[in-house]
């Protein structure tokens, strides 16, 4: 029986059969990654976009396909003056996310208390999505269940 993961995927990274399914297959699905991105000082709101395109290339790279709205639209922001604000971006943000077949999101600092992470949790809730944090862990990233203790291992 075949793994149901590609070759080089780390099989922790599911916590169920199914998610390899879910994220892996193309035109099948893709997860959606929530990040904390909003600042006062622009070198955080640089510092978040270069952790989330990092985290996405690194979920890309092992075939998770996933999309960013901070990896999209950082630089359609800055180039063309947009708002960095959630409250401009919700529409087209939750427009993607109901798009989505699940949600990850990147546990960068701030993101329990950034308001566009909690309305993308709130609005994956809403939609009976599985939500989990990707967090990183020297070069390498590893999953845990949303609500899951922060020392829960990534495979209950």
């Amino acid at each position: 029986m075949p793994k149901p993961y590609p070759e080089g995927v780390p099989p922790e990274w599911f916590m169920e059969a199914e998610d390899a399914e879910v994220y892996l297959k193309p035109n099948r699905g893709f997860a959606y990654l929530a990040s904390p991105y909003s600042h006062p000082l622009t070198e955080v709101v640089n510092k978040r976009y270069d952790a989330a395109l990092h985290a996405t290339a690194y979920l890309l790279k092992h075939h998770v396909w996933v999309y960013s709205p901070i990896v999209h639209c950082h630089e359609l922001a800055f180039t063309f003056d947009l708002p960095l604000n959630f409250d401009f971006w919700t529409d087209y943000n939750f427009a993607m996310l109901h798009k989505a077949d699940n949600v990850i999101v990147l546990g960068l600092e701030g993101w329990a208390t950034s308001k566009g992470v909690g309305a993308e949790i709130q609005e994956a809730k809403r939609l009976g999505l599985k939500i989990k944090i990707l967090e990183r862990r020297n070069r390498d990233y590893t999953f845990r269940v949303y609500g899951a203790p922060l020392d829960a291992s990534p495979n209950p």
